[in-house]
């Protein structure tokens, strides 16, 4: 059975990609479990044996997924982690990966807004979000006919630009949710991934993405998918 592919389609108009860092690219929590020092700091860390081999599969995955969303769409790093983390532990634990970053942008919501809301996680990712989103103007979304959910079958005069979110954490769900809902002229689709992952289960979500990415740009409607442990 042929794959499906995405359609070309102009840079103005490609999908969004929101993906959190922690847990949904970085295996922060098992590297924690490894008893690595997975912390803010920058110094060297040594990881053994099958670990290390798992974390190579595992960062390859991240490669891929990431090389996929740089192609097919405008794509953003999100994280509520101090400014300068991602690259930092991007270098240490993910460094085949590291020169993807510089096609991505990185925003740490916690360092943009954490004084504004403070103790308020929640509230810095909507912000960070919102302030993405709304970069984008809707009118341009209009014009697009390249792509399948701007067929007026599915959605009559209006055409509709993709958000994909991806992330571990309820968080993530609600403030996508939240915040595209909001906008006109989006269709928002989430993807949580599983809290807490080891190297293993990271790798097989990341391997899903990979697979089904096609599929999930083309799927017409909003999507609203989470992960569970038993799926793995």
């Amino acid at each position: 059975m042929p794959v499906a592919t995405v359609p070309t389609i102009s840079r103005s108009h490609r999908p969004v990609i929101i993906l959190d860092w922690d847990d949904t690219l970085l295996p922060t929590f098992a590297l924690t479990n490894l008893g690595v020092a997975v912390d803010e700091s920058h110094h060297a860390v040594s990881i053994f044996g099958e670990d290390q081999a798992a974390l190579n599969r595992l960062s390859a995955e991240v490669k891929k997924f990431l090389e996929k969303c740089i192609e097919t769409a405008e794509c953003y790093i999100i994280t509520n982690s101090e400014d300068g983390w991602v690259h930092r532990s991007c270098e240490l634990f993910l460094p085949d990966v590291l020169p993807l970053l510089k096609s991505i942008p990185v925003i740490s919501a916690c360092s943009k807004y954490a004084s504004q809301y403070p103790w308020r996680p929640l509230q810095w990712k909507m912000a960070a979000f919102r302030d993405v989103l709304e970069g984008y103007d809707p009118s341009e979304a209009m014009n697009d006919t390249l792509h399948p959910v701007t067929d007026p079958k599915y959605h009559g005069s209006k055409s509709f630009r993709q958000i994909l979110a991806f992330g571990d954490a309820d968080s993530d769900r609600e403030a996508i949710h939240t915040v595209g809902g909001r906008l006109e002229h989006f269709t928002v689709k989430s993807i949580q991934f599983v809290q807490d992952p080891d190297l293993q289960q990271l790798h097989k979500q990341l391997s899903w993405m990979n697979k089904f990415m096609d599929e999930l740009q083309m799927h017409t409607e909003p999507l609203d998918l989470v992960i569970s442990k038993r799926m793995l």
